[in-house]
């Protein structure tokens, strides 16, 4: 694969696992898979012997589809609630899918005394599962990349275009998750937010001095409540305002950036620096042309 191929592996895609996304990819394959069966009858289910109703016996291998792949949908979601997720991980968290949903289906087809109980049952499942799911897997996750990738693409030369930073004068209401942990401020004075395990810190302008203000949740829970396009991330554990932006020690495979009024520099990652570079490259002189 060349480094391009790779680069793309590394680009991150959001939350592929969001709650509802699960759920419609989870119910949307059982299904499937139960109608698939139905109709076809393949892999020796029309000569399987059953002690029930073989239409109750199918309708089972939906409801184990189904269920697998919402409930390991649901954990791949926690793990990624605090960081988007990039390329590579959502294809690996697909073919952890797939694995448990070959294993839990040869068990079934194993307990319902289809087949008899030896690993033969087992790894034909898997082999089947993995042959008819991996190839779409990979083309509609390597798609909705794509498409992840043109939104950004588009956001960033929109932002040049046609939505000159410094133009929006209003405010941000950030709500924390518990109940007291709330502010308001305008988002030009917005610095920069921070994860840490699962708290966030808020660093804003009041008056001369730079405060900030810690509230629990991830950093994706209080990206989703800040709607301005020129604040975004700029690394897994920052959200940053490009608007005050005043340098950027890098070029577009990363670096640090520096921030109206901070003295620290801000990381930037390389996968953030790649949305962001045509956007600094045109209001920063010290940005590598």
């Amino acid at each position: 694969m060349t480094n391009s191929g790779l680069a793309k592996l590394l680009i991150p895609i959001g939350n592929p696992w969001e709650s509802r996304s699960v759920i419609r990819m989870a119910w949307g394959s059982a299904l499937f898979v139960t109608l698939f069966l139905m109709l076809f009858l393949p892999f020796g289910l029309r000569e399987a012997e059953t002690t029930a109703p073989k239409f109750i016996i199918l309708v089972g291998f939906g409801l184990v589809t189904g269920s697998v792949l919402h409930l390991v949908g649901y954990f791949l979601g926690l793990l990624g609630k605090n960081h988007p997720w990039l390329l590579w991980q959502e294809i690996a968290g697909h073919f952890l899918q797939i694995f448990c949903l070959g294993l839990a289906n040869g068990l079934y087809a194993i307990g319902v005394g289809m087949f008899s109980l030896n690993w033969t049952t087992v790894f034909e499942f898997l082999y089947y599962t993995f042959l008819v799911g991996v190839f779409p897997t990979i083309f509609f996750t390597l798609m909705r990349s794509r498409k992840y990738e043109k939104q950004r693409e588009r956001e960033a030369v929109r932002l040049l275009e046609h939505q000159p930073i410094n133009s929006r004068e209003n405010e941000i209401e950030l709500i924390g998750q518990n109940q007291d942990d709330q502010i308001r401020i305008e988002q030009g004075k917005f610095l920069f937010m921070q994860s840490t395990d699962n708290y966030t810190t808020l660093y804003f302008q009041e008056g001369n001095e730079i405060r900030k203000q810690m509230m629990r949740g991830s950093l994706t829970y209080f990206q989703e409540q800040i709607q301005w396009p020129h604040i975004d991330r700029a690394h897994r554990s920052f959200i940053v305002n490009f608007d005050q932006v005043v340098g950027w020690e890098g070029n577009s495979a990363g670096g640090k950036l520096r921030l109206k009024g901070l003295d620290d520099s801000i990381p930037m990652s390389r996968n953030y620096a790649q949305k962001w570079n045509k956007v600094l490259k045109s209001r920063l002189s010290n940005i590598p042309k």
